[in-house]
């Protein structure tokens, strides 16, 4: 069984996963932000599963806005670059 299979069914569950995401988006610390990414990016890779449309389930779409608010006006040029654009 491959390393992303054995992610998805044995240690934790995508309906878990999904939660956990959205309540560390708020965070701004980079490193956790790209450690996320990560995770999405292998998840994503997987066959079985469709980030896209788990991703579009769990956003609150007003509160996604106020979050890149936020960003656009981090001290971070890197952040807010990645906001505005």
């Amino acid at each position: 069984m491959c390393i992303y299979r054995m992610f998805v069914y044995f240690y934790v569950s995508i309906e878990e996963f999904i939660p956990l995401l959205r309540e560390r988006m708020n965070v701004l610390n980079p490193y956790v932000r790209q450690f996320l990414v990560g995770w999405m990016t292998i998840l994503d890779s997987v066959p079985d599963i469709d980030m896209l449309v788990l991703l579009l389930k769990s956003i609150d779409y007003g509160r996604m806005a106020e979050i890149l608010v936020q960003r656009a006006s981090s001290p971070d040029e890197f952040t807010r670059w990645t906001a505005i654009t």
